[in-house]
């Protein structure tokens, strides 16, 4: 596969090793949608978290990049996530850095999503706040969130494997069932995984 070389821009560090990284890649921002991923130097799958005009932005925990002024990508990869529809109740469960793809479906969709987020990882790029929204069927003691999403008013609650504080100990398709079996609904429910952006490179 082809890739080609990039300026990167800014590189904004957060929590647990994560980085948010910019790249100067007009090609790539002018055709990128929610959903899509590129590889970085061959060799790193990661889902993109925000677009500009001209740059792109993902978050990462691959430390060989820092430091790097140039970064090759791939072109784009994957399918974008279609966009919410009035007739539906979404349930969004995102793993590792499928975050990234869930925060740029939002920056895009968030004043039509009527649903429900669950968000897994073993760590997070953002330090945990207990969450202000009630989640009527949402085990009391689960209660992590995200400050961003807490700013957006969007319902949602954090999983990991790892015990953390406030998170259910578990992954996201257990605290779904969990929810969906005490939870009664008015419209059709419309479930959607986003996995960790593809461990193997396409052939």
């Amino acid at each position: 596969m082809k890739c080609d070389l990039y300026p990167i821009s800014q590189v904004t560090p957060l929590v647990n090793g994560f980085n948010e990284i910019t790249i100067h890649a007009p090609s790539i921002a002018s055709m990128a949608l929610p959903g899509h991923y590129v590889i970085l130097e061959e060799k790193h799958p990661c889902y993109l978290l925000a677009t500009q005009t001209d740059a792109i932005s993902l978050m990462t925990q691959q430390a060989d990049i820092l430091g790097m002024k140039e970064i090759h990508l791939s072109p784009l990869l994957g399918e974008p996530l279609a966009a919410p529809t009035q007739d539906a109740f979404y349930l969004l469960q995102a793993q590792e850095d499928g975050l990234n793809a869930l925060i740029f479906y939002l920056k895009k969709y968030r004043r039509a999503f009527h649903g429900l987020i669950l968000i897994e990882a073993e760590q997070f790029p953002f330090k945990p706040c207990p969450s202000r929204i009630l989640i009527q069927g949402m085990p009391a003691n689960v209660i992590a969130a995200l400050p961003l999403f807490e700013d957006w008013g969007i319902p949602h609650r954090l999983a990991s494997q790892n015990a953390q504080p406030g998170c259910f100990e578990g992954s996201v398709s257990e605290l779904a069932n969990i929810w969906l079996n005490v939870t009664t609904h008015t419209m059709p429910v419309k479930e959607l995984l986003i996995t960790p952006s593809p461990c193997l490179l396409p052939s």
